[in-house]
């Protein structure tokens, strides 16, 4: 969800290796910051969310993507959801009025912006094995994850 006119956000977020930072826009003073690897981020109204990548094993070759809530003003946990399916790096995220929807490894998530909770999944016909980068859109508007 982007935002065109009005106060500008009063904060910048903003992640490098496993750090996610708030950054006031007007001084550049740091607000906040949360230890969590963020590999997909997302701000929609007054939630951070962020998709990161959780390995199964300690070769870290599959891993379990993790969707956690951040409060934007505090960096506050919200709530934290991980998802069952095996990912690759090609996660998408898109955020549509209450919800979170995430497409990994063929499946696509439908989560609650509101508690994190799962609201459906459904696997994506089409996938042949090789979990291809999934493009997602809602009228007016479209998000894939890059490549």
């Amino acid at each position: 969800m982007y935002r065109t006119s009005g106060e500008p956000p009063p904060l910048v977020i903003a992640t490098i290796a496993d750090i996610v930072t708030a950054l006031d826009r007007r001084t550049g003073e740091r607000v906040w910051t949360v230890a969590l690897k963020a590999h997909r981020m997302v701000v929609a109204d007054d939630c951070v969310v962020v998709v990161s990548l959780e390995p199964k094993s300690l070769l870290g070759v599959d891993c379990v993507p993790v969707v956690t809530g951040l409060d934007f003003a505090t960096g506050a946990r919200r709530w934290q959801l991980k998802l069952s399916a095996g990912v690759s790096l090609d996660v998408t995220v898109m955020i549509e009025r209450d919800q979170i929807l995430v497409a990994a490894m063929g499946m696509l998530t439908a989560i609650s912006f509101v508690d994190g909770s799962v609201q459906w999944h459904q696997a994506l016909l089409g996938d042949s094995g090789q979990h291809r980068p999934v493009a997602l859109a809602v009228p007016g508007r479209s998000q894939q994850a890059d490549r």
